[in-house]
């Protein structure tokens, strides 16, 4: 359980989606609220089968506070990658990657996976593709910005990687951390309030 933000690390994520088992995205949606999951930041990543098996980072993404329902905007991603079966009625078939939701909600997604597949010529489907979850909820929210705990989240995730591979993953196309985060903050006056409290 993730308590404070030192606890995020790149590697230990709370727990992983294996999206090619899932019947339909909306499935990720369930996983989320069973959990009562309400902020996180998440990870998408392949898996490249081989010897060894290798897995390679798309993107790093969060959970933001317009979202609807929890886990919204990994499903929303997660249904645009290629390989999903008619699941509903909101579908077309796009030749050479099946079929894919109409909404526009996600669809960097797609274009992910075109890139990958250009630069490294293997195609990017839901069988190989895995969503690696970092539940942030128990982190107390101590600012008026009620993104702030998620963007944090997700920043340190993307300077971890940024450390280890010299590099923004490929799906993190903008480089977000420039204007977000702690640069940003207001502290919420009962954060004020309780600071004073233990001052005295």
């Amino acid at each position: 359980m993730i308590l404070n933000f030192d606890d995020i690390n790149i590697g230990k994520p709370d727990f992983v989606i294996d999206v090619g088992s899932l019947l339909a995205p909306a499935e990720i949606l369930q996983k989320f609220k069973s959990l009562n999951i309400t902020q996180y930041a998440y990870a998408f990543k392949v898996i490249v089968r081989g010897l060894p098996e290798v897995y390679i980072t798309l993107k790093y993404g969060r959970s933001a506070k317009n979202d609807c329902v929890y886990g919204e905007r990994a499903e929303r991603q997660a249904a645009n990658l290629p390989g999903w079966n008619q699941y509903n009625s909101e579908v077309y078939d796009l030749p050479g990657y099946g079929w894919m939701p109409y909404s526009p909600s996600g669809k960097d997604m797609m274009g992910i996976s075109m890139d990958f597949r250009a630069t490294h010529g293997i195609l990017i489907d839901r069988n190989n593709c895995f969503i690696e979850v970092w539940n942030i909820s128990n982190i107390p929210q101590t600012v008026v910005d009620e993104n702030y705990n998620s963007i944090v989240a997700e920043n340190s995730l993307l300077d971890q990687y940024e450390e280890r591979y010299g590099k923004l993953p490929i799906g993190n196309v903008r480089d977000t951390r420039v204007n977000s985060g702690k640069n940003k903050a207001q502290i919420r006056l009962t954060t004020l309030d309780r600071i004073f409290e233990e001052q005295k």
